[in-house]
């Protein structure tokens, strides 16, 4: 049986109808179940969350194709910090992560009561409270991290005299260095040599070289993201996903503004969020097909569709 270039064309149109509702839905969907979340205060993370949605889901297979080949163009701009990350560094590393289990520790547990208290007080965590909380957590995060690269290298350096062996990249020299005997005043003044060294690198890093990788890290991945989001919008970009990005969101604002009450269980939650992508396909299908394509531009021959 002879297939004709009518039927092919028919049947790629009902693949494309199919991705547009399954986009549509997605999009409406996401945009009532960030907003559900986040509503009133940031309500406009729904509606970048709905586009979002609805753009990448209109073609998925193209747009997860597209990410590796963008990354790949892009991948020179980040390249020497992933060369940094990537070297062995286990004292830093080590220390790292011991500090922050240290700050998880001792830093949330006090302030959990409290927090919870905000919460249930104002419905949600203020913005200005959660900048303040992230801010102290990495500034005890760097203080114990600290004490803990104080820690390891005190004990690898036991470790290694124990068993009669040194690291290079730490212990350069030793054997030509000159020999003290164990007094007290020897090692009160080791200890005191020793914090005063810790205490001058760590006001030191974050005067100038905590600042200064700050700044380069930043600087880089905001180049990064840049290119990669160019090079990717170059790839996957299409008024089909425009549409089902915009026709999401309208559809999922109406039913955030329409139906959600002040308060929802988790079974109205569910159906709200059906709801929404349900909306923005009628929507998508009705406004963005019949009456915007066929009636007003009319630039729709012969049944195509409008996106």
């Amino acid at each position: 049986m002879t297939v004709t270039a009518s039927q092919t064309s028919q049947k790629g149109e009902k693949i494309m109808e199919k991705k547009r509702v399954m986009a549509l839905f997605a999009s409406g969907a996401m945009f009532v179940l960030v907003a559900l979340l986040v509503a009133p205060q940031f309500i406009w993370l729904a509606g970048l969350a709905g586009f979002a949605t609805g753009y990448i889901g209109y073609e998925a297979r193209g747009f997860f194709k597209a990410v590796p080949q963008a990354y790949q163009k892009s991948r020179i701009l980040i390249a020497p910090v992933l060369d940094w990350l990537k070297e062995t560094r286990p004292f830093l590393y080590s220390s790292a992560v011991l500090g922050t289990i240290a700050t998880t520790t001792v830093f949330y547990w006090p302030i959990k009561s409290d927090v919870q208290d905000i919460i249930q007080k104002r419905g949600h965590l203020p913005t200005e409270h959660f900048i303040m909380l992230i801010s102290f957590f990495f500034l005890f995060d760097f203080v114990f991290s600290n004490f803990a690269l104080l820690i390891v290298c005190g004990l690898a350096e036991l470790g290694a005299r124990q068993k009669n062996v040194y690291f290079p990249k730490v212990d350069i020299g030793r054997r030509e260095c000159n020999e003290i005997p164990a007094t007290y005043s020897n090692v009160f003044h080791c200890c005191a040599v020793g914090f005063a060294f810790l205490i001058t690198t760590t006001v030191m890093f974050c005067l100038l070289k905590g600042w200064y990788y700050l700044a380069v890290g930043i600087w880089s991945a905001l180049k990064f993201v840049g290119h990669f989001s160019y090079y990717l919008f170059k790839l996957i970009h299409s008024k089909g996903r425009i549409i089902c990005g915009l026709y999401g969101v309208l559809g999922g604002l109406i039913t955030w503004a329409f139906l959600v009450p002040e308060t929802a269980n988790l079974i109205q939650s569910f159906f709200l969020i059906f709801c929404g992508g349900s909306i923005s396909v009628v929507i998508g299908k009705v406004l963005g097909f019949e009456i915007m394509a066929k009636r007003i531009l009319k630039i729709v021959p012969n049944g195509a569709s409008a996106v």
